[in-house]
């Protein structure tokens, strides 16, 4: 895996359930967030992705593994690594820490390159693969 961007969070009441634990399906919704963040710091935005309506990057498939409980009030690390690259697709794994390193969960996600206009596969855009394949 080669890592490509690091957020934190801090886990807000509006994420978790009574007991204060994160519901399940937040944890997409904190990675989804650090793939927004990191192709903005690479200059490639989503919203510019959309805008151009040449290419769009759906994810096909997608997994989360909950090793222990995400807590209101908990400092959370999460750590985007890419997992694989073929010619129109990606998968890329996020790693949720806590300040001791302990692992919380990890989600991967599995995107393809479609043309806007057809919906049919194609190339990752070279921008794209040049920000993926970038050296850290």
């Amino acid at each position: 895996m080669t890592r490509l961007y690091t957020s934190n969070y801090t886990i807000r009441l509006a994420d978790t359930d009574a007991a204060g634990i994160v519901f399940f399906s937040r944890v997409y919704d904190y990675a989804h967030s650090c793939y927004e963040d990191f192709m903005r710091c690479e200059d490639m935005p989503l919203e510019l992705i959309l805008k151009q309506k040449q290419f769009l990057l759906p994810i096909i498939k997608s997994t989360a593994e909950y090793k222990k409980p995400l807590l209101l009030g908990q400092k959370i690390t999460i750590e985007l690594g890419l997992e694989n690259i073929t010619n129109s697709s990606y998968g890329l794994s996020y790693q949720f820490s806590d300040q001791q390193q302990t692992i919380l969960a990890r989600v991967k996600t599995v995107h393809v390159s479609i043309s806007a206009a057809t919906k049919n596969k194609i190339d990752l855009p070279e921008q794209l693969l040049a920000i993926l394949t970038k050296e850290q």
